[in-house]
């Protein structure tokens, strides 16, 4: 026999003195049928009360019993009262399909029908097989100043009769903290369940919330026992709200900021990496990113700053060979982490940050800590939206600060394409992390070569796109001008020799290179067009270099 949960778990609650063990569960106490300890407990399903014994004892003598006891009203039959009659509401945002309460449910994005919600008398709920329940819901009145949100159809109802706001049914709990921020309104409330899940899920979305005074409660129960005055009442009583919503912001007028001093950017590698930071290394793979970044990790030990290398995706034999390629002075400065010479795998997602807290209190002069690759901890269980990227970004960059180290994290760009497209649009996933990190470095492998060209940009970090690394058999060289790196020997021989001798001429070229008229004239022009040589009247040459 079906017993609606709401309507009945208090009486039972009560006559037994039950325990609450979770939001819709409650026992531990003696069985009204077989007696004993604490084998009997109920709980919730499709909003109908079940009551369970762990000796198993029958189930309809155990109905029997708690109908003596007073638990549970003597029937034979389940009502057919319609639910919207039982909870006292009027039909709104539904309709009566016989004897079933029918919610029609739209996507909150396009306004389309997505399916429905169907109440039965007996309290039993069922939404439309195979509907996504994300971004659905049905709103209740028309729009007002305030939206409230509620996890039911009924608290609902009560809602927007009790406030005259509109209201949002947002189906339940566990969709309501990722359906809210795509509703469309500047003042969202959200009129939570008083249990665990409710609070929970209130909290998750950020936005302000009311709590009903009854635990377990929802807004129903409130205008049930005490009228709408109550629920308005109750509803005034937002929490998640700071008392001043300007505290803890750091604002000054532009005449203010024009008289502060600021302490001068400190750099590990000056022009490429400050500290604290946040930086992106990115490039396709096996174009020789764990060779750079092992090459910063050196050049940053050699300055007496402590870094730890996380290398997840290299053995300790690998990391020993290539080390001994780019450095000849081993530093104690340097610590590797070799992932798969570990015992464990890394800690992924928040739990992550605990092990970059660890890394710090044991190396308290820890100054720089490189990830190769960043998707060692990342948690791919999770959705790879815009919104959750940027804040497990942000979240990653806040750290770096609060421990005043610099978190180099290394990344794959996507496969070259025919289409020419922006340095930064290249990066792998979401554009949420390009908009979250400091400083981006990006590398692009000369075609023909294991050379790379190498784009940099940054909040603090002036961008250039004419650097070039190239490679030799101790990785790669120091950044150079791409224009420069791309010349050949003769080149190089006229441009070294015009800077030494100012105003010199191709005849003079021929004699101090060596070289015949035909091969200076040819390389010359080609100085000229890429305007790293001036001619003068009189076909003098000057150096236009710069650098």
């Amino acid at each position: 026999m079906d017993y609606p949960y709401a309507e009945h778990v208090n009486n039972v609650i009560q006559r037994y003195g039950l325990k609450r063990k979770t939001a819709n569960e409650h026992g531990d106490k003696p069985c009204p049928n077989c007696g004993g300890i604490d084998r009997f407990f109920i709980n919730e399903h499709n909003g109908l009360l079940k009551h369970h014994c762990r000796q198993q004892c029958d189930d309809l003598e155990r109905l029997k019993a708690m109908q003596r006891d007073g638990a549970l009203p003597e029937r034979t039959i389940t009502s057919a009262v319609p639910y919207h009659q039982k909870k006292k509401l009027p039909l709104l945002g539904a309709r009566l399909e016989g004897e079933t309460v029918v919610v029609p449910l739209f996507d909150v994005l396009t306004g389309e029908q997505r399916g429905q919600q169907e109440i039965y008398p007996n309290s039993r709920k069922k939404f439309s097989t195979g509907m996504k329940k994300l971004n659905a819901g049905a709103f209740i009145g028309d729009r007002t100043d305030i939206l409230y949100v509620c996890e039911g159809w009924a608290d609902a109802v009560a809602v927007n009769l009790s406030t005259g706001q509109q209201t949002f049914f947002a189906l339940d709990a566990k969709t309501l903290p990722k359906t809210v921020p795509q509703l469309a309104h500047p003042n969202v409330i959200i009129a939570a369940d008083n249990d665990d899940e409710g609070i929970t899920a209130a909290e998750a979305t950020g936005k302000p919330y009311a709590l009903p005074k009854i635990e377990g409660g929802d807004w129903w129960d409130v205008y049930n026992q005490s009228g709408s005055e109550a629920v308005s009442e109750g509803l005034r009583a937002i929490q998640g709200l700071p008392e001043d919503l300007l505290s803890g912001l750091s604002i000054s007028s532009a005449l203010e900021l024009s008289k502060s001093e600021f302490a001068p950017i400190t750099w590990l590698i000056e022009e490429v990496l400050p500290i604290p930071n946040l930086v992106l290394v990115g490039g396709a793979p096996k174009c020789g990113k764990s060779w750079y970044v092992m090459g910063l990790a050196d050049v940053i030990a050699s300055k007496g700053h402590r870094v730890v290398y996380i290398a997840n995706e290299d053995n300790e034999r690998r990391l020993k060979d290539r080390y001994a390629k780019i450095s000849a002075f081993p530093s104690d400065k340097l610590i590797f982490i070799s992932g798969l010479s570990s015992e464990k795998p890394l800690p992924k997602g928040d739990a992550a940050h605990g092990l970059i807290r660890a890394l710090k209190q044991r190396y308290p002069d820890l100054k720089c800590l490189i990830i190769d690759t960043i998707q060692a901890i990342r948690d791919a269980s999770q959705k790879q939206d815009y919104s959750y990227v940027e804040g497990e970004f942000s979240k990653l960059r806040k750290l770096a600060h609060d421990l005043e180290i610099t978190i180099v994290a290394v990344h794959h760009t996507k496969k070259k394409t025919d289409v020419e497209t922006e340095p930064l649009d290249m990066v792998l996933g979401s554009q949420a992390i390009v908009a979250t990190v400091e400083t981006i470095l990006l590398m692009q492998r000369v075609i023909g070569s294991r050379d790379v060209d190498l784009f940099i940009t940054g909040k603090d970090v002036e961008q250039r796109e004419d650097y070039r690394l190239n490679w030799t058999d101790s990785g790669f060289s120091d950044p150079q001008n791409r224009t420069l790196a791309s010349l050949g020997p003769i080149q190089r021989a006229i441009l070294e020799h015009v800077k030494n001798h100012p105003r010199c001429n191709q005849a003079g070229i021929c004699e101090a290179l060596g070289k015949s008229k035909q091969q200076i004239s040819t390389a010359v022009n080609r100085l000229l067009e890429m305007e790293l040589l001036k001619s003068t009247e009189g076909e003098r040459l000057i150096c236009s270099l710069t650098q």
